[in-house]
């Protein structure tokens, strides 16, 4: 640390600035600036922690790249329900499609989860502060995963004709269903789950 900036200094000598200025403040982003840097802590040879005395503030300086990929990994996890802004259009999947992008972001939420787990040396469950995704959401990503892989193959085996709106499935809109579905019949029997939900779903 030198000048309120963060470097790097190679084995031979090369000096690269990591963050800062080299002006007092204490902004973030691409011009972060520091006002009484004081301490600096690595973690797995990436993150870097850095305590700033004068404004009472911890930094951190992490891989851009990495958080990128995840927020695109992220997007699919929208893309594949049709979630999107208010007043926006997006592109309405098909139950093959969430099926296909499901299944990428569950095998790169594992695949991510076993590299920590590589770098820290051990196997235990991950919950979030080691840098990646806690194991549970790994585990209801993967349920969301073989749960669209196993209604796909169900309407395959019985009526392959059949469209079913990926949106129509999100815990809301079940919630929402099965509210309504008791609202206009009272004594709600299976065959009403069944009507409603078909109007839903197609």
């Amino acid at each position: 640390m030198g000048r309120r900036q963060i470097k790097k200094v190679s084995s031979n000598g090369t000096i690269q600035i990591i963050a800062g200025s080299g002006e007092e403040g204490n902004n973030d982003g691409t011009r972060a600036s520091f006002s009484q840097p004081m301490g600096i802590c690595v973690e797995n040879e990436k993150n870097i922690f850095i305590t700033d005395a004068q404004v009472g503030a911890v930094k951190l300086i992490a891989d851009v790249g990495c958080v990128v990929k995840f927020l695109e990994n992220l997007g699919k996890l929208y893309q594949s329900f049709s979630v999107h802004q208010k007043h926006k259009r997006t592109h309405t999947s098909t139950l093959q499609e969430a099926g296909e992008m499901m299944k990428f972001v569950s095998g790169y939420l594992q695949g991510t989860v076993q590299s920590v787990q590589t770098l820290l040396g051990n196997s235990k469950e991950t919950n979030g502060p080691e840098g990646t995704v806690a194991s549970k959401t790994t585990r209801s990503v993967n349920m969301i995963n073989q749960g669209l892989a196993r209604l796909q193959s169900n309407i395959t085996k019985i009526n392959p004709a059949l469209t079913v709106n990926p949106e129509a499935l999100l815990t809301t809109k079940v919630k929402n269903l099965h509210a309504v579905s008791h609202f206009k019949h009272p004594t709600c029997m299976q065959l009403h789950y069944a009507r409603d939900f078909g109007t839903t779903a197609l």
